[in-house]
């Protein structure tokens, strides 16, 4: 969990690399595991 406190205008992009696909589940250690495509 994340907390910013904001003083004036504020813009936030977040980026995830490699993007997330909605299938993400973190191990043990709070991670996301590399997900491979099926073929």
């Amino acid at each position: 969990r994340h907390t910013l406190k904001v003083k004036e205008d504020f813009h936030c992009i977040c980026v995830f690399n490699p993007p997330v696909t909605g299938r993400e589940d973190h191990d043990e250690n709070g991670v996301y595991p590399l997900l491979t495509e099926e073929v």
